[in-house]
């Protein structure tokens, strides 16, 4: 269990596309993300980092193909933000559902604090 101070600044990361499906799979991870947006300005127990100077600095940096952040890209994200927690992952098709995988990161260290799948039936996605 993780336990995470009240307030703290966290940054929702938009889902990476582990799959060579294409344009569906990405609208479907784009749609996920929102998801998350969504339920991360929900929580009271952390403070959300506004969405539109979040998008300004991911424009600016790069991801690596696994949908993580690089850790240069973490200590920038964290300077610019000031996030001291990011929310990232990765969606994939399988088998008839989506699973997603997210990890909640540590920015001044890239300490991986939490790992989980989540298994999604295709009618949740935008494609039913």
């Amino acid at each position: 269990t993780v336990s995470i101070a009240k307030d703290t600044p966290v940054a929702v990361i938009p889902l990476a596309v582990q799959s060579e499906s294409g344009k569906d799979l990405q609208a479907n991870a784009e749609y996920f993300t929102e998801q998350l947006y969504h339920a991360a300005a929900e929580y009271k127990g952390w403070k959300s980092v506004e969405r539109k100077d979040l998008q300004k600095i991911l424009n600016e940096i790069t991801f690596n193909l696994s949908g993580l952040v690089d850790e240069a890209d973490m200590i920038r994200l964290e300077k610019l933000t000031g996030a001291k927690l990011l929310v990232t992952g990765s969606l994939y098709e399988k088998d008839g559902s989506y699973e997603i995988y997210l990890k909640l990161l540590r920015t001044e260290t890239g300490e991986v604090l939490s790992v989980t799948r989540a298994k999604a039936d295709k009618k949740l996605g935008l494609n039913k």
